[in-house]
């Protein structure tokens, strides 16, 4: 775990027992609440004004922890994005792109006649994570990126050989 994490672990953890445990009404809470959320907004225009996400470290299969936006997706070549609902294809061919001088990730995709554009701040956390963070600041998602997809394209067909051809199969990996 890096030290600028535990830094920031920290410094919720503090809060959350110097300032919120404090509160002693709704109002003083929704006070502290908004405040908190705009130094961590802050933060992030901070990060993203000296952007350290580079479209390499994007490249590749991610798989999101806890409250993603997505299950797995891609950043391919050519800046196609795909993506993967409960093992199915969720979004094909859409399209991505990385703006440096705001570290913000655009992310295109079409379901049926319309098209979807969302855009997040990227923050890369060290080697295979990623936070996400959109920027009306309403969601964060955080990733981990997949070392080898095939491998889970293998078991993904072994899976459904079983299921349609024997209807019945433990798969032991």
């Amino acid at each position: 775990m890096t030290d600028s994490l535990d830094a920031e672990k920290l410094s919720q953890k503090v809060w959350l027992s110097d300032v919120r445990s404090t509160c002693k009404t709704v109002e003083f809470l929704d006070g502290k609440y908004k405040s908190r959320i705009q130094d961590l907004a802050l933060q992030i225009i901070k990060m993203a004004e000296t952007c350290e996400v580079k479209e390499a470290q994007l490249m590749g299969e991610w798989s999101g922890e806890r409250y993603a936006r997505f299950d797995e997706f891609e950043f391919a070549k050519d800046n196609v994005f795909n993506s993967w609902l409960g093992g199915h294809p969720e979004y094909v061919n859409g399209g991505w792109s990385l703006k440096k001088s705001s570290c913000t990730l655009a992310i295109k995709v079409v379901q049926g006649e319309r098209v979807i554009v969302s855009d997040y701040f990227a923050v890369h956390k060290g080697a295979g994570r990623l936070v996400m963070i959109s920027t009306d600041g309403k969601s964060v998602s955080v990733y981990e990126k997949l070392n080898n997809k095939s491998e889970w394209f293998a078991v993904g067909a072994v899976v459904l050989a079983c299921a349609f051809v024997l209807r019945f199969c433990i798969v032991l990996i």
